[in-house]
């Protein structure tokens, strides 16, 4: 995916980066002042800035009412129809230590990519305006992340702009292959044999018989 714009417009697109970049930052920064409606204020902006101004507000389960996210139907029917999750800070885990894990999800986008597929969507986009994620929640494959607002503008750039969107810009981002997503199974694997050799003290051909199992129930 080109995150530039294809006809010019490259100081607009700059413009309206650095301006979602500068509202991210200024929720974090207003964070212990804000009450809830407040927040979905903030959270309307940012998908206003993407170019979505009428999206659906809707219910989801998330994993707790305290933690309950603030979700909307962002693009309903045509191509790449998506959901986009707000939740409050503290809610999901910074996707530096998942990534480091070998993971793709925490047990917050977990159940909100749970909730997005009962949506009937493909793509649940997740952020609490300072950690971003966003998924392909049939395929259940991360596809892009960023820590901090500064690397969503690197990341993400336009990739979720109205007329990206429209043009197929989700369909575009690149998707790793299966020898890739294999290579990463046994490295997660090999992790946490290790780890559990350390904690539990039992042999390793226990430990990989326990895992080998462990990824038969999740798959099969």
């Amino acid at each position: 995916w080109n995150r530039g714009l294809v006809n010019g417009g490259a100081q607009d697109t700059m413009a309206g980066t650095k301006d979602i970049q500068r509202l991210c930052e200024s929720w974090w920064r207003e964070l212990a002042n804000v009450a809830r409606d407040e927040y979905r204020q903030f959270a309307q902006q940012f998908l206003g800035l993407h170019g979505w101004h009428e999206p659906s507000l809707v219910k989801t389960r998330g994993i707790s009412r305290k933690t309950a996210a603030l979700s909307f139907l962002v693009r309903e029917s045509g191509p790449a129809p998506f959901a986009a999750h707000f939740v409050p800070r503290g809610v999901i885990d910074p996707p530096r230590t998942l990534i480091d894990d070998g993971l793709d999800f925490c047990p917050a986008t977990r159940a909100l990519a749970t909730d997005s597929q009962a949506l009937g969507v493909q793509y649940a986009f997740i952020t609490d305006l300072f950690r971003f994620y966003l998924y392909d929640v049939q395929t259940e494959e991360l596809l892009l992340y960023a820590n901090t607002p500064a690397d969503y503008v690197t990341e993400f750039g336009e990739l979720l702009s109205e007329g990206a969107v429209a043009s197929g810009s989700l369909e575009e981002v690149r998707r790793q292959p299966r020898s890739f997503a294999a290579r990463k199974l046994r490295e997660w694997m090999q992790r946490w044999c290790d780890r559990l050799i350390m904690t539990w003290g039992v042999r390793e051909e226990t430990i990989w018989l326990f895992l080998d199992r462990l990824i038969v129930l999740r798959y099969v």
